[in-house]
């Protein structure tokens, strides 16, 4: 097994590690390493600036087709908390943050049974005609997924729809863990890891960035205390969101 110096040696070099070395870092390498190391990495990207933006948030709907174990957020139809905004509620939102300077609208939802694509490229068409100077960042590869085979079009034929209608990145959500074992407890009805990076290489090859995002503590929600995420599950999602092809812009 390789020593931890070796391991940051490599890391050093821009040179790829592995599952087992990035497990070996996560769980015996001091934070400091580990802010060191993660540092020379961004800076190999970067250098000295640090990027922001101004954004903020659209939840077309609660609703969910999907009933995941660890979410506070899904209602069912006909529920007293459920909301289903309509088109001109989503346009109201977008017109309120007019002259704000904002530069990015974050889109995500539930995965609602009876919305089509149609339904989301309108919607996006309609957002950026009140903001147009924002990047639309929007749905889940597990939204997308599913609106998308909803249209009975190919992954990179729905997303060329969206892109087309104005939606300029994909978010991270969805992703939860990259462990199946630990999908099947939190979110079975859920798509699998293969799906959704299927979505965001898809996307890649279309030139649309994306990011990932992972899922802790999901266990504290959960009916078993088996269900949690570990070291060797957090760094595997993290290597396998970053296996992009090289031409994935991914952030």
């Amino acid at each position: 097994m390789r020593h931890i110096d070796d391991i940051a040696a490599k890391v050093r070099r821009a040179e790829r590690i592995d599952d087992a070395e990035a497990a070996r870092l996560w769980r015996e390498a001091p934070l400091w390493l580990l802010g060191e190391l993660a540092t020379a990495a961004k800076r190999r990207v970067s250098g000295d600036k640090v990027y922001y933006n101004r954004n903020f948030h659209i939840e077309p709907t609660n609703r969910c087709v999907f009933n995941c174990r660890f979410c506070s957020y899904r209602r069912p139809a006909g529920d007293p908390e459920a909301w289903d905004y309509t088109m001109d509620e989503i346009e109201q939102i977008a017109r309120e943050r007019q002259g704000k300077g904002i530069t990015e609208v974050h889109i995500v939802g539930g995965v609602h049974p009876d919305h089509g694509l149609d339904y989301y490229t309108d919607m996006i068409r309609r957002v950026k005609s009140i903001l147009p100077g924002a990047a639309v960042k929007a749905f889940t590869a597990i939204e997308l997924s599913y609106m998308i085979r909803k249209a009975g079009l190919t992954t990179q034929e729905g997303l060329r729809q969206l892109k087309q209608a104005g939606m300029d990145a994909i978010p991270g959500g969805g992703a939860e863990i990259f462990d199946e074992r630990i999908r099947q407890r939190i979110c079975p009805e859920k798509g699998s890891t293969a799906e959704w990076l299927g979505v965001h290489e898809a996307a890649h090859r279309l030139g649309i960035p994306t990011n990932a995002t992972i899922l802790y503590g999901a266990s504290g929600n959960c009916k078993t205390s088996q269900a949690g995420s570990t070291p060797s599950s957090r760094s595997n999602t993290a290597i396998s969101a970053t296996r992009c092809p090289k031409s994935a812009k991914c952030r």
